[in-house]
């Protein structure tokens, strides 16, 4: 996955907006009626896109 296409990434975004444009995520978390999906690029990024619902409320960047 590349950083680029992770970037494109927004809040508000559905499920299937996400899953079209970034594929299935490396690992999904279920806590608290939000659910975290985990990315990584091959350039040593770690994306967390969180969803409430079927949206994007959250998207968090860090570098392993």
């Amino acid at each position: 996955m590349s950083f680029e296409t992770l970037r494109m990434l927004s809040t508000g975004m559905t499920k299937a907006e996400v899953l079209s444009r970034a594929g299935s995520p490396r690992h999904r978390f279920q806590n608290r009626g939000t659910q975290r999906w985990i990315y990584t690029t091959s350039d040593n990024w770690i994306v967390e896109v969180v969803f409430s619902g079927n949206n994007v409320i959250e998207i968090n960047w860090s570098r392993s």
